[in-house]
């Protein structure tokens, strides 16, 4: 996982019920091979996650797959075991076994098919929101403040592994205007720098636009892309967030002001969302100019996972199942993105506490 990358992969299930042997119950059994490649001393494995409803005390059993065991003990209800094994290249049969001493109590042949590498690149940005907790005029300050911040935590992750250095996104133009306008040289100098090495991106809309704004307003809003190429400052992307659909007239705007990616982070509290995955598409004008654009998931799917907090444990299985999710909806690529903020709010600061979860990550899993 990077700070805007994660590695992991995905596979199959299997399901039935087992009567009753002995003095075990065994309802049902469900089979999930996790998206995720984990490293080991004796190389790459894949965890097999074995769910077994039990009905009765608790029992003492071993379970099987392959050449692996594992003892455990089943309670009452659920239970969740894993096993792992080593990383298959291609589709293979292994048998599951589930004995209680000589006894067999569960046994069935399953596929195991290849981890699916993945790439998810997790995006950090604040979600600029006029009116959601106070007015332009208040949180002008905060958001020239978070710059500052964001600066700081580059510095304060120079020395972490490349993958978990802090990276910034700069949501919206104005705030990034304003900024140019009121810090000091030595600042301003200090985000040149950091948007030269890669570390913080500009993004070019000068606000997330509703359908109210005409084409002269639009195209007025792209004013700060002079300013921005004044300091030689790149800025190649368009972000468009917490609304779903964008201006037509952008498609022509875009090409001509040098912007090459949109993307467009969704929100389905009270609007349609147009597709129930991420998608990738040419955005094509009427005159055949075009753009990259990724209408990704919501803009703070990765504090869905809980990436802001310190349970690593809940960001893990959150991420796990999300792959997951992409998987059993055929989402076709290897790579993903899940934007993010510091705080599970919108106008939030930025915050360090993705590098600590992407430097855990890194550590666990390929």
């Amino acid at each position: 996982m990077n700070i805007r990358r994660l590695l992991g992969a995905g596979v199959i299930w299997l399901g039935m019920s087992v009567p009753a042997i002995a003095s075990l119950v065994i309802k049902n059994v469900e089979i999930t091979s996790l998206p995720a490649l984990y490293k080991s001393d004796s190389g790459l494995q894949q965890r097999v996650w074995i769910n077994i409803v039990h009905e009765g005390d608790v029992e003492p059993i071993v379970l099987q797959l392959g050449q692996v065991t594992k003892k455990v003990k089943l309670h009452s209800g659920e239970n969740n075991f894993y096993i792992e094994i080593p990383e298959v290249n291609q589709v293979q049969e292994d048998v599951l076994t589930v004995k209680q001493g000589r006894e067999i109590l569960y046994t069935e042949p399953i596929k195991i098919n290849p981890v699916r590498h993945w790439q998810m690149n997790l995006v950090q940005h604040t979600h600029t929101d006029i009116g959601y907790t106070r007015s332009q005029m208040e949180i002008l300050a905060e958001h020239l403040r978070y710059i500052d911040y964001a600066l700081d935590y580059c510095d304060a992750t120079d020395n972490y592994p490349e993958p978990a250095k802090f990276r910034w996104t700069c949501e919206i133009s104005w705030a990034v205007s304003e900024y140019l306008k009121c810090r000091p040289a030595e600042q301003i100098a200090r985000l040149k720098q950091r948007i030269k090495e890669g570390r913080i991106e500009l993004a070019t809309m000068c606000l997330n636009f509703d359908e109210l704004p005409d084409e002269q307003t639009l195209a007025a809003s792209l004013a700060p892309l002079k300013q921005f190429r004044q300091h030689g400052m790149r800025a190649e992307l368009a972000m468009q967030d917490d609304v779903n659909g964008i201006g037509w007239c952008f498609s022509e705007y875009f090409a001509d002001a040098g912007v090459k990616y949109l993307n467009m982070g969704t929100h389905g509290h009270r609007a349609l969302i147009c597709f129930d995955k991420p998608t990738v598409f040419w955005w094509e004008s009427p005159s055949e100019k075009k753009m990259l654009a990724y209408r990704a998931g919501h803009y703070n799917q990765g504090n869905f996972c809980g990436i802001h907090n310190d349970d690593f444990e809940t960001f893990e299985t959150k991420v796990l199942e999300y792959l997951k999710q992409l998987e059993d909806k055929h989402y076709p690529y290897d790579v993903c993105a899940a934007q993010h903020s510091g705080y599970f709010t919108d106008n939030a600061p930025p915050s360090t506490k993705s590098c600590e979860m992407v430097k855990r990550w890194n550590e666990k899993y390929e």
